[in-house]
């Protein structure tokens, strides 16, 4: 009987191929486990979440078996998670207010100021717009009037559930892109985008929803002479007169990040 030939070794070429993967893999992984915490709103510690990005982005960047585009991919990943946090600690830290002016608890109140500093520090240094900042502190100070004049039964109502709130709004935490236009399929259909950016777009001549508001759904993403690539996203926005949609994308920036470099070497530079 003729004994089976042995299989070849990998070349190094595979071996750094199957790494890669296998890092790709473990490091989707961990972020995943962060963008659930952030969506689910569990951002009482936001600093531990972002030192955790933090820990992903500096093992990517030091990982040798990763390709600069992994690592320019993470790196802008885990910068826009960490904005995620630290937003929407500010806006859980806004709720625990209203309900501390509700309850009269002062001292609650009282330590609201320095968190909110703390938080909107960390923002900046995250590269946070001035128009996103201002809006914060907009919120901040009609908190801050109504702990003042709180005293009457109309401040210290509960406040009425509106039903599930979308998650923090994606203009304020990624520059947006009106050139060049992407392609989107959705819903059996095809679209273009207005306007676009890492968290999300909005699209025209939109007829009907694609899916339910808040609800995930899974669409593609295309420049011109690029590929397509898959993205997770929710509808935040349908106006049925207008015909516009707005979409926010739930991987944070992952797939359109790609879909920017690609725009990048085509000659597309986003604008």
């Amino acid at each position: 009987m003729t004994a089976l030939a042995a299989a070849p070794a990998p070349t190094a070429e595979e071996r750094r191929a199957q790494a890669r993967l296998a890092w790709l893999e473990r490091a989707e992984s961990a972020l995943c486990e962060v963008r659930d915490a952030i969506e689910a709103g569990r951002v009482a510690d936001p600093a531990a979440l972002v030192g955790k990005l933090t820990k992903i982005v500096e093992f990517a960047n030091a990982a040798e078996c990763l390709e600069t585009g992994d690592k320019l991919e993470l790196t802008l990943r885990g910068k826009a998670m960490s904005l995620a946090a630290y937003e929407r600690a500010f806006e859980a830290m806004l709720g625990r207010g209203r309900e501390a002016i509700r309850k009269s608890d002062k001292e609650t109140i009282m330590a609201l100021p320095k968190m909110a500093v703390a938080y909107l520090g960390e923002l900046r240094k995250l590269g946070m717009g001035q128009d996103g900042i201002a809006s914060l502190k907009e919120k901040l100070e009609i908190l801050r009037q109504t702990s003042h004049a709180g005293e009457s039964e109309k401040a210290k109502a509960p406040e009425k559930e509106t039903g599930p709130k979308p998650y923090v709004g994606e203009r304020r935490m990624f520059m947006r892109y009106t050139d060049p236009v992407l392609t989107i399929e959705l819903g059996g259909r095809t679209a273009q985008t207005l306007a676009w950016s890492l968290g999300g777009a909005v699209l025209g001549e939109i007829e009907k929803l694609p899916a339910p508001i808040g609800k995930p759904f899974t669409i593609t993403v295309k420049a011109e002479g690029g590929r397509r690539h898959q993205e997770q996203a929710t509808v935040v926005r349908f106006d049925a007169e207008t015909k516009l949609l707005a979409l926010q994308f739930r991987r944070f920036g992952s797939a359109l990040a790609a879909v920017k470099r690609e725009c990048e070497s085509l000659g597309l530079d986003p604008s």
